[in-house]
Formats: C-alpha cells, sequence, structure tokens
C-alpha cells in the first residue's frame, strides 16, 4: 500500500532575472548615510567587537558546532542539542548566533543564562554568553533548545491511522533582498553558528523516534546511518553557516546518481526530485555545466554536489535546492558564494553578479544610468541588496569593457578563485585585488555602481 507524500517546506526562491528586472526599475538605490567599518574589518574575525553600556561585547570565533536533534513524528516535537567550541576574539563577553530561546545552558560545565543582544546598528540580534573570558582561550557552551515548527514539517498518515508516520526536515536558508516573502533566514534557526566570515567544523546527529516509513537522508557532508533511524552527518573545515545543508526525509523521491571526471577529482553527483523526468533532464544538463565552470574558473572545491528539484533557488557548499531553469545559476555558486565565500551581507553582491553575468552569456549590458548601492550597509547586514544580481553583473560587465584589450575581466576571476578559494572576502577585499592584478583605478566605479556615493570609511 502506498502513503501519502509528506508535504515538503516551501522552498526559498531567489527572485529570476526578469522580476529583478522589474524591482530594479521601481526601487530607488539610494542611502542616506555613509557607512564606517572599524579600520581591521576584513582581517579574519577582528572588526566584531563592540562596547555597549561599558560591557565589552566580542565574537565567539567556532572550531567545531556538535548538534544532536530528537525528532519524535509521534509526538510532533523536535530538541536541538548543541555543544560548542570556540575562543573569544578579545577579552570581553562572548556572542554568538543563535535564533530559538536555550531551555538550558552551560559554559565549561557550568549553568549559565543566555541573553539576547543587539548589534551597534541594531540590525541583527546576537546571543551573549553574559560571562567575561579572556581573548583566545578555549571553552566549551552546550546549549538545549527548541527546533521551530516551522524548520520540519510531518507527513500525514494513511486515512485510518491519524498519527503522522513521518518528517521532512531540511535546513532551507534564504539571503536574499527584502522585497517579499519569504523573509530572511539562516542556520541559526537551527542551531548555533557565526557570522559569514567564521569557518568551523560541524556534526550532526539526527535521532529519529516514532516513524513508521523509511526515511533519507540528502547533505553536502558525509553522511553514516549508525542506526536504522539515526544519522551522522561530518561538515569539513572550510565551511561557514550558509554552507550546510541536509534534508531528512519520508518522501517517495526518485533519486539519479552519477560521477563526473573533475579536474582534481571524481565528484559523486546525487539529484532528487517528486518526477522522473524532471531528475533525468537535471543529471543529463550537468556533466556540460560542469566542464564550462571548471575550464571557465577552475577546479570544483567541493567532495560532491547535491541537487534537491523542490524548486527555488539557493545554494549551499557543493548543493542547491533548485529547479531545472535556474540550476546554472546555483551550481555556478559553488565556485563564487560557496568557493570564495562572501564575508558579511554587504559583500553578496560579488557572487551574484558574477553568476549573474554568467547567466546573462558574459554580455556587456548599458552602462547603468541609476547608481548602486550593493555595499553601503552595515557590517552587521546579513540580506542581500535587492539589486544584487543586475548590479553586480553591470560592475562585472563595465570591468570587462575596460580589460577588453588584456583578455577582459575572466582571467582576473579564475585568479580570484585560485587565490580564494576556501576562503571569505569582502568587498574592500575584492576592490584591493582586482585593483592589483589590472592596475585599474576604480575608486569612481565603485564609488558609484557598488556604494551608491561616498564611499564607504574606516576608523
Amino acid at each position: 500500500m502506498s502513503l501519502p507524500n509528506p508535504t515538503r517546506p516551501s522552498p526559498p526562491s531567489t527572485a529570476p532575472i526578469a522580476t529583478a528586472l522589474l524591482v530594479l526599475a521601481a526601487v530607488a538605490c539610494t542611502t542616506d548615510h555613509e557607512v564606517v567599518l572599524p579600520r581591521d574589518y576584513g582581517d579574519g574575525l577582528a572588526g566584531r567587537s563592540f562596547t555597549i553600556g561599558g560591557t565589552r561585547h566580542t565574537l565567539a570565533d567556532l572550531s567545531h558546532v556538535a548538534l544532536h536533534y530528537s525528532l519524535d513524528v509521534a509526538a510532533i516535537h523536535a530538541e536541538g542539542h548543541a555543544e560548542v567550541q570556540f575562543r573569544p576574539v578579545e577579552t570581553g563577553v562572548p556572542f554568538l548566533l543563535l535564533e530559538p530561546t536555550a531551555t538550558a545552558a552551560t559554559l565549561d560545565g557550568h549553568p549559565i543564562q543566555l541573553r539576547k543582544i543587539h548589534d551597534p546598528d541594531g540590525v541583527v540580534t546576537l546571543t551573549s554568553l553574559d560571562v567575561e573570558l579572556t581573548e583566545n582561550t578555549d571553552h566549551v557552551l552546550t546549549v538545549d533548545y527548541p527546533v521551530s515548527p516551522e524548520s520540519y514539517v510531518y507527513g500525514p498518515a494513511p486515512r485510518a491511522n491519524p498519527t503522522p508516520v513521518g518528517i521532512d526536515f531540511i535546513s532551507a536558508m534564504y539571503d536574499g533582498p527584502p522585497y517579499g516573502p519569504p523573509s530572511a533566514r539562516y542556520f541559526d534557526r537551527y542551531g548555533p553558528s557565526s557570522i559569514e566570515a567564521d569557518q568551523y567544523q560541524m556534526t550532526i546527529d539526527l535521532e529519529l523516534l516514532g516513524a513508521t516509513i523509511p526515511h533519507q537522508l540528502f547533505t553536502n557532508g558525509t553522511q553514516h546511518q549508525t542506526e536504522p533511524a539515526r544519522w551522522t552527518i561530518d561538515f569539513p573545515s572550510y565551511f561557514s553557516t550558509s554552507s550546510f545543508f541536509f534534508e531528512l526525509t519520508a518522501a517517495p523521491l526518485v533519486v539519479r546518481q552519477i560521477s563526473y571526471h573533475g579536474l582534481e577529482h571524481d565528484i559523486p553527483i546525487t539529484v532528487y526530485a517528486a518526477q522522473a523526468e524532471d531528475a533525468d533532464a537535471v543529471i543529463a544538463k550537468l556533466p556540460d555545466l560542469f566542464s564550462e565552470l571548471e575550464a571557465s574558473f577552475g577546479p570544483y572545491a567541493h567532495a560532491s554536489f547535491t541537487v534537491d528539484l523542490q524548486g527555488g533557488g539557493m545554494e549551499y557548499a557543493g548543493a542547491t535546492v533548485t529547479s531545472p531553469g535556474e540550476l546554472s545559476h546555483e551550481l555556478c555558486h559553488s565556485w563564487f558564494a560557496r568557493g570564495v565565500l562572501p564575508a558579511d551581507g554587504r559583500s553578496g553582491w560579488i557572487d551574484e553578479g558574477i553568476c549573474t553575468w554568467r547567466d546573462l552569456g558574459y554580455r556587456i549590458p548599458p552602462t547603468p544610468t541609476t547608481p548602486f548601492n550593493l555595499a553601503n550597509y552595515s557590517i552587521w547586514y546579513q540580506e542581500m541588496p535587492v539589486d544584487v544580481h543586475l548590479g553586480g553583473a553591470a560592475v562585472f560587465a563595465e570591468l570587462e569593457t575596460r580589460l577588453a584589450a588584456s583578455g577582459g575581466i575572466r582571467p582576473v576571476l579564475r585568479s580570484l578563485y585560485a587565490d580564494w578559494r576556501g576562503k571569505p572576502i569582502t568587498t574592500e577585499q575584492l576592490l584591493s585585488y582586482v585593483t592589483t592584478k589590472t592596475g585599474l583605478v576604480l575608486d569612481e566605479q565603485f564609488d558609484t555602481y557598488v556604494y551608491d556615493g561616498p564611499p564607504t570609511r574606516t576608523r
């Protein structure tokens, strides 16, 4: 007897280019203030400490996060437990990102109370350990917390039995611009995490209770099934908060697998979908896409590639939730976005610009008549700006024009990928890199089409 499909969570979706054009036409790209950056900003994790009310707050530099999820299908309840190894960047009260409110916490084995604070610009909510610690000392934080019901869906049971029989639990993230639902969401809704510039290892233990039908786990990490209803996932140390992907599901999905012989290693590819024709069509496209992208930018950076064809468009490190039409763009992000990583939201225009310009066939569109604000934002800003796709593409198209006599900007992007692969980059570091490689003076161009006016200052 076949069971009804569990309803899968609604996927996030980035706006397609046609929609982006309409949005750009409707939104005025202006800013009423000039962002001031700390002088040491962009140098690793420095520049994130701040003092409010006489208390020095400092970033917790994560080294390893171990998450345990208890997913009780019968009780329709899920809980998380985290063990976080970290070092304070400076002497002060450490903070990290965690959306749920903790039900219990310990620091180095002693109970503590966590509290919510805001960054100095009031952009993001942070979770403070509320205890002063010395810089660069090793500590362990444990946290118990509820897993938001919005993060998972329990599958319907056969009509004769009203109890759910399965689950769909997916790390669905979305970093798009704030022009409509769904609202931006990040890994901190699933457990303790950090800013984009922080890279750390993660291990996940998934324990499924009360399920009466088989489940499958898809991920961009290395998975092991330790018991019939228990799995572990290990992720590499170069991942940052937007890199991690997993989906544990009871949905009866079609799975296709091939291996692509990449420049550095064979790349296992997994594609899964509700319909066989979708999975087959994507599997057929991927070898040519991999060949083109490796030839353009360099060797693929990740151990594997996983494609979830439930629609939308969101990139992870060696994985994507997408539709067949957005596949090429999302795969490109495994080079720029999750190969070379944006250090913050105000640097996310870099990878979107590169991948959108590629979508347009590397064509040179007309010079924009309206300034863009792609990076004149607070360093705490996480979402991409509204005009990130076409505004970013216009920047690289203009660079292509200025470098036409010497081969264009694409050789510089290939060099950038080789030098910055597996590392986070800021807008200012990109500007410095391109200036050094090409000798171009780009201050006026960046002031107009990246900062939308006066350049971002340091203090």
